[in-house]
């Protein structure tokens, strides 16, 4: 199926032009608001580098929410090894704390990752071609673009896994000791960087050189123990690091990372989880028509599996059932696990491609008709997925939680610097980047309240959309928060029926009666904050009582 290079001398030029068109796609709000989509991630992450940052403990992740049932102390918790925490850290030692330039690094990290998978693909097959148009689909794959702007470990991982395969296939068609030294390093940052990144052992073994570990050989003392050695130096990395995170002590209590629960392989076996996984790959992460092309690619592959390169995908590709056996809630609740396959859907549908576009070349006589063959159906299959990406991206993009960073504002500007915000779950958490505040989020009774009140000092209640079930619909919480608290300020979206409150924001002190609320904005002005979306620029009104 791979034949010449129809690209010649020119595919570095088209390479140089796809991490500009990533670069360009994934810049899109990058000095945007901490309130968008799965803002609590990134929220989770800033926090703990804002933390390296002022507490110059660059061992001890701490986030800036708690939850009491996991955290202990407050927001100290075992976490991924924090390179990437430690690189912002040191940019913003340099310039300042900025989140445009802790998101710039994560664009970086991501555009190095559609590099290694055409390094990767072209040293697997052997065709500049077939590796540059995967590549190209790296960089447009819609859960690759909005995550490769995201402050989380995903993108480095990413990266680091695919800089480890492309030095792992270097290692195996060229077994020299840099290669394994490279191979082994990257594998361990990217499987410590984000811990179920480790599943990519999986399509490494199916294609291991099992022949260079046969001892008896004089080559393997010569050469590969040298090696071997040399690489496993790197497993010290994460024997340490997970040794660390595991008998962590600060202040007399102990973080441990939660063990794995037998009971909850059970997931496994619920359709709703598979339900939920397939959605996140057909709507947010790799459109309808990528995923199913990459399956047909996927059977095309299979119908190959003899030879090694094709082997590789296909191992890839059902390494998916142990990835999710590691973390199954996640799995369900989170489309950013899906990403350490996104290259491969790319690489999969970019072997359909090539597939059916060798297919029809292959009825051609003339050379130059072939490139022109191949090079319109590639354009055509583009096209045809246009339109999906475009809604994919979009989607992504314009999930926003308007109010998040005004009410954020009003509590860095007012009230105790030491004091807790007391939140409503979900995605309300990037409320603690704008508002230098943290966030206790679980208290379902008012003894739990109080007992926390009286720890951390609960100064703001902030009730999103969600918590108006959640905390005002809870009778016994509800009656002694409005008793104790008092409405500082409302967030305001425009609908057909008029402006609807979409959060309350509530201070320590006084008291406040919902059924007064139309007497209390009455005559207060009318503000108004406005965000940015592909469609336009809707506006969120907001209220400040005092």
């Amino acid at each position: 199926m791979i034949k010449k290079d129809f690209l010649k001398d020119s595919y570095w030029i088209i390479l140089i032009a796809i991490l500009i068109l990533g670069f360009f796609l994934r810049n899109y709000h990058v000095d945007y608001p901490v309130i968008g989509y799965h803002n609590q991630k990134e929220a989770h992450t800033l926090s703990e580098i804002k933390n390296f940052y002022e507490r110059g403990d660059y061992f001890v992740p701490e986030r800036d929410y708690y939850k009491p049932a996991k955290d202990k102390p407050y927001g100290i918790h075992a976490d991924n090894f924090p390179l990437m925490a430690w690189i912002v850290t040191l940019v913003w030692k340099l310039s300042g704390v900025s989140l445009v330039s802790a998101r710039t690094i994560i664009i970086l990290f991501s555009l190095g990752a559609i590099l290694f998978t055409y390094l990767l693909v072209e040293e697997m097959f052997k065709r500049k071609d077939f590796a540059i148009i995967s590549a190209f689909f790296v960089s447009i794959m819609p859960v690759l673009v909005f995550f490769g702007r995201q402050v989380q470990y995903e993108s480095p991982a990413l990266f680091f896994m695919m800089g480890a395969l492309y030095f792992f296939w270097k290692w195996k068609n060229e077994p020299e000791t840099i290669y394994f030294v490279l191979f082994s390093f990257m594998f361990i940052l990217g499987g410590v960087s984000k811990y179920p990144f480790l599943v990519f052992i999986v399509p490494i073994l199916a294609v291991f050189p099992y022949e260079r570990l046969n001892f008896k050989k004089k080559d393997f003392k010569e050469k590969y123990l040298t090696q071997y050695l040399l690489g496993a130096t790197s497993v010290i990395i994460f024997i340490g690091w997970w040794l660390f995170s595991k008998t962590l002590n600060v202040t007399g209590k102990g973080v441990t990372i939660q063990p794995f629960m037998s009971s909850r392989l059970g997931l496994l076996f619920q359709s709703s989880m598979w339900n939920a996984i397939y959605l996140y790959a057909v709507t947010d992460n790799f459109t309808k028509i990528g995923f199913f092309l990459a399956l047909i690619g996927l059977i095309i592959v299979i119908a190959k599996i003899k030879m090694e390169n094709h082997r590789f995908l296909a191992f890839w590709f059902f390494s998916y059932i142990l990835f999710a056996a590691i973390a199954p809630p996640q799995m369900k609740g989170h489309n950013y696990y899906q990403v350490p396959y996104a290259p491969l859907i790319a690489i999969l549908i970019t072997y359909f491609i090539f597939f059916v576009g060798d297919s029809i070349a292959s009825f051609i006589k003339q050379k130059n008709l072939k490139v022109v063959v191949r090079i319109i159906v590639i354009v055509l299959f583009v096209v045809w997925m246009y339109p999906q990406l475009k809604l994919s991206i979009t989607r992504q993009f314009d999930t926003q939680f308007f109010g998040l960073d005004v009410a954020g504002e009003y509590i860095k500007n007012n009230g105790d610097e030491s004091s807790w915000i007391f939140g409503s779950g979900h995605q309300d958490t990037g409320i603690t980047w704008h508002s230098e505040r943290k966030l206790f989020e679980s208290a379902s009774n008012v003894s739990d309240f109080k007992k926390w009140d009286e720890e951390l000092n609960l100064e703001w209640v902030f009730i999103y959309q969600w918590g108006f079930q959640n905390i005002l619909g809870n009778k016994e919480l509800a009656d002694y928060i409005l008793s104790q608290y008092s409405l500082k300020q409302i967030g305001l979206q425009p609908t057909q029926n008029g402006n609807q409150p979409i959060y309350f924001l509530l201070q320590k002190g006084g008291s406040f009666n919902i059924s007064d609320i139309n007497n209390m904005v009455k005559d207060k002005p009318l503000l108004q904050k406005t965000y940015e979306q592909t469609s336009g620029n809707p506006k969120m009104f907001y209220i400040n009582l005092d």
